[in-house]
């Protein structure tokens, strides 16, 4: 699948090395039913805006002389997920950094870099957002691992629907920055 294409949950997206993307997500049959209740105009897709970057780290000669891996390039990354139309009724996302070297890749300090990840999200009228997890896993190995999981309730007649959400991006030792969108 490519940027710009609607996708089923648990589909994989590769993104560019750089610039801005938008994917489209295909809500879960009853997330979209309770979301249409509380928003007649909506259209049961969710974009997903994703931004990456890519920078070269200058390594110094006594760190290159002791790795037999190549130049030290981190990337970063944002993913914003939310609703198509308008108004924005919720959103979450998260963004991070990770490093990379053609041999691993990183978010610890390793090789005078390190990453991050971060989460976040907003609720609005009719709409919950609750952040249950926020974590990452594979640090120096040939791919890392960028977790939100969390969950949105939509309420109809009083009464929530939630649905649980579980995006992840991961991050490869060439640099290659791959998201994942599911919902259970």
């Amino acid at each position: 699948m490519r940027p710009g294409d609607v996708v089923q949950p648990g589909e994989p997206v590769t993104l560019p090395d750089s610039g801005t993307s938008v994917t489209y997500v295909q809500m879960p049959d009853e997330l979209c039913e309770a979301y249409l209740k509380a928003n007649p105009s909506g259209d049961c897709i969710e974009e997903v805006i994703t931004t990456v970057t890519t920078e070269q780290v200058r390594t110094p000669i006594s760190m290159a002389a002791t790795t037999n891996a190549g130049a030290v390039h981190c990337k970063t990354w944002k993913q914003i997920r939310q609703p198509t139309g308008s108004p924005k009724i919720w959103q979450f996302g998260h963004d991070g950094k990770f490093c990379y070297d053609n041999s691993v890749a990183w978010y610890n300090t390793y090789r005078g870099t390190a990453g991050y990840h971060n989460c976040g999200y907003n609720s609005g009228f009719l709409y919950s957002v609750t952040i249950q997890a926020c974590k990452r896993s594979g640090d120096r190995t040939s791919q890392v691992r960028f977790n939100v999981n969390g969950n949105v309730a939509v309420f109809v007649k009083g009464f929530p629907v939630h649905y649980t959400f579980m995006p992840y991006v991961t991050g490869s030792r060439y640099g290659t920055v791959t998201m994942f969108y599911d919902y259970h």
